[in-house]
């Protein structure tokens, strides 16, 4: 597998974890965040962010404290991907031009989008998402992270046999 690209791999946290960037348009094209920017100049991380949710469904742009985790998540992976606060525009380009857009666009991963939700907002999602995977997701999240470690669980587990154990010995004798 090849190596991503600095603009691939902030591509993988945008599309991939955030579900943001991109949006089917009237004609059922794929629109994504690469049509706000120019052919040439500076970019800076703002100005990105700010692409990337005019890229997005209107639900992104509404302000929650979800969306605004995700500007700030956005634009740390700017910082670290991109190398800086600013960038030249070239760079914010995919490396094959002649594929469509949605078959460069990264998968997004709702399971990674139920991570970056807090357990209040994974609620909201089961009770407001009419998809039924949607509302899936957001309760196996809210079960794994309700969950104990892996070790408190088989720890309980042979406390509970040493249990039984005793009860059974003091039974037969």
């Amino acid at each position: 597998m090849a190596k991503l690209t600095g603009f691939e791999a902030l591509m993988q946290i945008v599309h991939g974890e955030w579900c943001l960037g991109a949006t089917m348009d009237g004609l059922g094209e794929v629109s994504d965040v690469t049509r706000f920017i120019p052919e040439t100049g500076i970019v800076t991380a703002d100005q990105f962010v700010e692409w990337v949710f005019l890229a997005s469904d209107d639900e992104a742009r509404d302000g929650t404290p979800k969306w605004q985790r995700a500007k700030t998540a956005i634009r740390a992976a700017f910082v670290l991907h991109m190398g800086g606060e600013t960038v030249d525009a070239a760079a914010l380009r995919w490396a094959e031009s002649d594929v469509p857009a949605y078959a460069r666009m990264p998968l997004p991963d709702p399971e990674a989008f139920a991570r970056n939700l807090t357990d209040e907002e994974l609620e909201e999602e089961m009770n407001v998402r009419e998809d039924w995977r949607d509302r899936l997701i957001a309760q196996r999240e809210l079960e794994r992270r309700g969950r104990p470690a892996a070790w408190v669980r088989w720890t309980l587990y042979a406390a509970s046999l040493l249990v039984l154990l005793y009860w059974a010995w003091i039974w037969v004798y």
